[in-house]
């Protein structure tokens, strides 16, 4: 293998593969595999190119199936042809897949820490400047907080959107995060929205109206603040109403959506290898 595939791109690949994927694997790219026909077709290997060989082993450790590892020799290729693989274009490839099949670890759990964070900085500011002893938290850190509450709250409602609607089985899901991926409904995340611009609307109105009882006056920066926690809200709100809407799509003509169990797909893929 060129040394740049060797030391850097495969070994990479397959570290990223064991850490979300719970697989022990030592070679990501090995094209040598054995499997029941059965099997295969059950998996659902759809890509177009190289990443295929990743792609089925995802698929493979998601649905609960063995996967055992068999030493192999692997010899240069005597032919004098040009190699098929594209390192970067093909390692890209095998990257997004890797990252597409893991929503949990991806968006679902990073936004919920950039939610709490933000949340806690733009707490922690409603009140005035809080001093830590060697600095001072001042309204530009609710101004970052308040980025990281919406960034958070669009990768949050991303990924419980794709743990609701994917079949279970051909995603990886966090074990943690299964209580939230059941709870997340259309009505359950209409009713959080509703909230959440109900408060906003509140807290900007009670502004405003301050603000117009003092004759359009100049506000003070704890009003700035009221009214940047208001207008945070309002943001939040719309982004979970439109993950509700998005959830809401995924609903089948009868306005019901079918949600399996955890035990489902590995009851399927004890099936699959007993035929």
């Amino acid at each position: 293998m060129p040394p740049l595939h060797r030391y850097l791109g495969t070994p990479v690949l397959t570290w990223i593969l064991n850490r979300l994927f719970g697989t022990h694997i030592s070679d990501c790219n090995c094209g040598m595999r054995c499997l029941d026909r059965s099997m295969f077709f059950s998996l659902g290997v759809v890509s177009p190119g190289m990443e295929f060989a990743s792609e089925m082993i995802v698929k493979a450790a998601v649905m609960g199936v063995p996967i055992d590892e068999v030493p192999i020799d692997f010899y240069r290729d005597r032919r004098n042809r040009r190699p098929h693989l594209r390192s970067f274009r093909d390692g890209w490839r095998h990257l997004r897949l890797l990252l597409w099949h893991a929503p949990d670890h991806m968006m679902t759990l990073p936004g919920l820490v950039m939610l709490a964070l933000g949340l806690l900085l733009v707490f922690s500011q409603l009140s005035g400047p809080v001093s830590l002893g060697f600095t001072s938290l001042d309204i530009h850190y609710m101004i970052l907080g308040v980025t990281l509450s919406l960034v958070g709250t669009s990768a949050t409602s991303l990924g419980l959107v794709i743990g609701a609607t994917m079949p279970a089985g051909r995603v990886k899901h966090m074990k943690i995060l299964t209580p939230a991926h059941r709870w997340y409904s259309f009505d359950n995340a209409a009713m959080i929205a509703g909230l959440l611009f109900v408060a906003g609307l509140l807290i900007d109105g009670f502004v405003l109206t301050y603000w117009l009882y003092h004759h359009r006056g100049e506000l003070t920066t704890h009003f700035t603040r009221l009214t940047l926690f208001g207008l945070l809200l309002i943001a939040m709100a719309v982004q979970i109403g439109f993950s509700a809407l998005l959830l809401g799509a995924s609903f089948t003509g009868t306005g019901r959506m079918r949600r399996r169990t955890d035990t489902e797909p590995a009851a399927e893929a004890a099936q699959i290898r007993g035929a």
